[in-house]
């Protein structure tokens, strides 16, 4: 079964998954990856104006996909 690491960005801050997860296909991990990243916005959306979040998937040093948010939140006028 494949073996897919979740690289997890936080604006500029890089979390390296070195332990990853097996999944039967490509697809699975980037349905798992579109999952943890809204997971990972709704944990860190109370108090913030904004913030970058990004999975960058890979199998060993190859990457595969990447997934990406940006929230921006700026009052009416601004």
């Amino acid at each position: 079964m494949p073996h897919f690491y979740f690289d997890t960005w936080a604006g500029d801050h890089l979390t390296v998954d070195d332990a990853g997860h097996e999944f039967g296909s490509v697809e699975e991990a980037k349905q798992l990856a579109t999952i943890t990243l809204l997971d990972m916005a709704r944990e860190n959306a109370a108090g913030f104006d904004g913030m970058e979040l990004a999975i960058d998937v890979r199998q060993e040093e190859e990457p595969i996909l990447k997934t990406s948010l940006l929230l921006k939140v700026s009052t009416a006028g601004s």
